[in-house]
């Protein structure tokens, strides 16, 4: 194991934004990151633990402190009963590669988690979801190592803690575990969840009326495709900002403000997006429809940062030279404006590295 310095971030998150981290060193299995942990105690360093780097936003000033990035691989197959095929898998294997894997072998449970940048470490820890399916759903338990008293234990899904893009393991106790290893827990058999528009239309356009598992892959492939720039490309860290869930009172909030600041049109488009995607936990609302339709942000740039051309929910690189500090600001003003036009706050998703108290009460209190 070789530990680096002075090594610039920018090069391994997919906004290719972020100054240098103090240390760096590359854990390719348990030996590995508990030699990195001791280094940090030893050294008294701040440790952030790095996945893909897909969903992250680090500071122009970099990470002082020691970034340990596991890469610890491998796929195997558990169990095989009845109906249930259960898998455990690295925490450094390519999360979308995985799902090909397993709808290749014709297993249902992650299909519509398709195409989602990133590490399998990072699918648990955000309890990741798309499409009207969550990692709560087919994850059984998570291998971690606990800093705290230096054993490997063993997470049941029931103590996770999952919630809407959260867990215990980025919350509560956000800096206490290291993913080692997921077991999921998938099906041979499912039905197609077709919940939302752009899928039934992506069906309508083939003509295909008996979705398989495939179609349902190649489905969501396609539409995350045609909606999401590649970070190959652009870079972006994926969607800012989290949908909302709220209750009946915001919800009345917002369909008072939308009509008073916008047209009858955005606020009935409103109203059926709320029939269709009310659930017992509340209504369920894409917030890029509040900064598109409603705010009318999608394709505004301020400096080297621009709201995507086609998903405003993305924030981009555009210049290729952007910074954190033009991010926030831009991110600022779009939390600023929903909540003049709507009465409603919206926060950022991806996590925010290396920035000081004082820039995050700057960038994010509106």
């Amino acid at each position: 194991m070789q530990i680096q310095e002075n090594i610039p971030l920018k090069d391994f998150t997919a906004f290719r934004i972020g100054g240098p981290a103090r240390y760096f060193v590359n854990a390719e299995n348990l030996a590995d990151v508990k030699e990195a942990l001791d280094f940090a105690i030893k050294n008294n360093l701040k440790i952030f633990v790095l996945g893909s780097g897909s969903n992250i936003l680090v500071s122009d000033s970099g990470f002082d402190g020691l970034v340990i990035k596991p890469d610890i691989k491998g796929v195997e197959k558990l169990s095989e009963e009845g109906n249930v095929v259960r898998f455990k898998v690295g925490s450094g294997e390519d999360w979308d590669k995985f799902v090909g894997y397993v709808v290749d072998q014709g297993l249902w449970g992650i299909e519509n988690l398709s195409y989602i940048p990133g590490f399998v470490g990072g699918v648990p820890m955000q309890n990741v979801g798309a499409y009207g399916m969550e990692a709560k759903d087919v994850v059984e338990s998570v291998e971690v190592y606990d800093t705290a008293d230096k054993t490997v234990k063993t997470i049941k899904n029931e103590d996770c803690e999952f919630g809407y893009r959260e867990s215990r393991f980025n919350k509560r106790e956000k800096k206490r575990y290291i993913i080692l290893d997921v077991i999921f827990k998938l099906q041979k058999t499912g039905t197609p969840n077709m919940k939302y528009l752009d899928v039934e239309n992506y069906m309508k356009e083939k003509n295909i009326t008996s979705p398989s598992l495939k179609d349902m892959r190649d489905a969501i492939v396609y539409i995350r495709k045609n909606k999401l720039s590649d970070p190959a490309v652009v870079g972006n860290a994926g969607s800012f900002f989290k949908n909302l869930i709220l209750n009946d009172e915001d919800t009345t909030k917002l369909l008072e403000n939308v009509k008073k600041n916008t047209s009858q049109e955005v606020v009935d488009n409103l109203l059926e997006m709320k029939n269709k995607l009310y659930s017992p936990s509340g209504f369920k609302i894409p917030t890029a429809f509040l900064v598109d339709k409603v705010c009318g942000l999608k394709g505004f740039q301020m400096g080297g940062v621009k709201v995507h051309d086609r998903q405003a929910l993305v924030l981009v690189n555009e210049s290729g030279n952007a910074t954190a500090h033009e991010v926030l600001a831009l991110a600022r003003h779009i939390m600023q404006t929903v909540y003049e036009k709507t009465g409603i706050k919206i926060y950022p998703e991806p996590e925010l590295v290396g920035f000081t108290e004082e820039e995050l009460r700057e960038y994010l209190t509106i």
